[in-house]
């Protein structure tokens, strides 16, 4: 459906690169990353109060991801 939120898993990972994988250069790159969308207004529609905002972008989850990515 291309409704949830993906900032959790994405964050999650980044938490099993410091934790498990002791590599705290790839956790903070993905938490930067996701820093950075959030800083540049893209939202999914969970995180707009009342589901409309005209100064955010709304994508769905695979356009969240996709931007975090590119931030990577």
């Amino acid at each position: 459906k291309d409704l949830a939120n993906p900032i959790a898993m994405i964050l999650s990972a980044a938490l099993l690169f410091r934790h498990t994988f002791k590599d705290e250069a790839a956790a903070k790159e993905i938490e930067n990353a996701v820093q950075k969308v959030l800083g540049q207004g893209v939202r999914t529609k969970d995180l707009v109060l009342n589901g409309q905002d005209d100064s955010v972008t709304i994508v769905g989850t695979s356009g969240m991801a996709e931007k975090i990515l590119a931030e990577i």
